[in-house]
């Protein structure tokens, strides 16, 4: 089984076109990870303050509908991109990084494909690099798919 890492970027669009047209045929697992209450860090003064009672339980229900939306399509990508593919959507637990390399442990792919947004110097050091941390930890090989030329 081949894992595919998707957030629904151009990036992790163009991973699975790449992927498709070196894999196509193999089984494939769409995994998203997300942030549950990361829209509500933006606008709170201080983290986790003045939260309305409930507000949380219905924030995370929505996000976590907003992810399976993301996974959604990635699958469909995948899936006209010539592989069986299902998908999953994993909260963030940590760093989204993190989390992906603990879904690949617990996955155990043969291989993971990821994109990468072309970051360099300082905005790839404050934005980190999922596909930089995943291809430095995981225990099978990683496709890193660079960005087009044209982007």
């Amino acid at each position: 089984m081949i894992l595919i890492a998707y957030d629904g970027s151009a990036a992790a669009n163009h991973a699975i076109a790449v992927a498709g047209a070196l894999l196509r045929g193999s089984d494939a697992r769409v995994v998203h990870v997300w942030e549950p209450l990361a829209s509500l860090e933006d606008v709170l003064p201080v983290p986790g303050v003045g939260l309305p009672a409930g507000l949380p339980l219905e924030e995370i229900g929505r996000q976590e509908a907003i992810a399976r939306g993301v996974v959604d399509a990635g699958v469909e990508l995948a899936r006209e991109a010539g592989f069986d593919a299902d998908g999953e959507t994993v909260p963030a637990d940590g760093s989204p990084a993190q989390t992906l390399e603990r879904a690949v442990d617990r996955l155990r792919p043969e291989l993971v494909v990821i994109g990468n947004r072309g970051l360099t110097g300082l905005k790839a050091i404050f934005n980190g690099s999922a596909s930089h941390h995943v291809g430095a930890h995981a225990h099978c090989p990683v496709l890193i798919v660079p960005p087009p030329q044209n982007a």
